[in-house]
């Protein structure tokens, strides 16, 4: 865990073993964003984590950024957050109370839209396409403070949280 909240979980075989003046072993690649790291915290798949991204709103060329024109864009304070519990098996089970919804699905074989703005399917098949691979999945529950359809990219906010949780 870095002193600015970042982390990485790896399973401990992933590291080599080492003698005694080796040059050790890089966990995370620390920068100014993550800060050192400060601690290491050994967790097991029944334990939650939480992934959070800002909303943000444009000062300048809304709707642009898509275009690559220039924008200029701030986070602002609303967030959104995904609690995540690990699963043993491939199904995904999205609790949404903020909007009174749910979704299910299973990461293996097809995985075809069921509706308009399928955010979290999107998501799989991209990554699908790009190789990714998803050796489990997850109970996940969705809260935000985003407003919805009000120009502070709740949607955009909801996907990086998304992704960072496929990760």
């Amino acid at each position: 865990i870095a002193e600015k909240g970042y982390g990485k979980r790896s399973f401990v075989e992933d590291y080599r073993l080492t003698g005694r003046a080796c040059k050790g072993v890089i966990n995370l690649n620390v920068s100014d964003k993550t800060g050192k790291v400060v601690s290491t915290i050994d967790v097991n798949d029944n334990d939650k984590f939480v992934v959070s991204t800002p909303g943000r709103i444009c000062l300048f060329g809304e709707h642009q950024d898509y275009l690559h024109l220039p924008v200029i864009a701030g986070a602002i304070s609303l967030r959104i957050a995904v609690e995540v519990r690990r699963r043993r098996d491939p199904l995904v089970h999205i609790s949404l109370p903020d909007v009174n919804s749910s979704e299910s699905f299973s990461l293996e074989g097809n995985l075809s839209y069921s509706k308009p703005g399928d955010y979290f399917r999107s998501a799989v098949n991209v990554l699908r396409n790009a190789g990714f691979t998803f050796s489990t999945g997850a109970d996940c529950v969705v809260r935000s403070t985003i407003p919805i359809r009000a120009g502070t990219s709740s949607s955009s906010a909801l996907v990086v949280s998304w992704i960072n949780v496929l990760a």
